[in-house]
């Protein structure tokens, strides 16, 4: 079985769920991982499932910031992939995966730098529960 799938010829059914199976796959791991999880803090009470909660949101910004650094990659990626031109192709993954690295080291810095008021936002909201 061929490993490349074709998007353009044929019908585009199969060739788009065999893509979006995986995606979808994850995204019901990730969310099944965060259910679990709540369900276990859950036996410790509301404080502490409003504390996972808010932390979470700290995880799903990360998330959001990756994405940006992704997308853009993969749209131009795909762009002169399907244009032929791999040394571009190559490029715009170069720049793709440094933006996620610059992206990811500045949300670092302001997590540290900002550690106490985030920690603080996070366990006052733990305890309004």
């Amino acid at each position: 079985m061929s490993k490349r799938i074709d998007l353009l010829n044929g019908s585009i059914i199969s060739p788009l769920t065999r893509l979006a199976l995986p995606i979808m796959g994850t995204s019901l791991i990730q969310m099944a991982y965060n259910m679990v999880d709540m369900i276990w803090v859950g036996r410790i009470g509301a404080g502490g499932v409003a504390a996972v909660g808010a932390a979470g949101m700290f995880m799903w910004l990360s998330n959001c910031l990756m994405i940006l650094a992704r997308m853009g990659g993969q749209v131009y990626t795909a762009q002169k992939l399907g244009a032929g031109d791999v040394a571009g192709a190559a490029r715009y993954t170069g720049a793709s995966l440094q933006m996620g690295a610059i992206f990811s080291l500045f949300y670092m810095l302001v997590l540290i730098a900002g550690a106490r008021p985030l920690i603080g936002f996070s366990s006052s909201t733990a305890r309004r529960s």
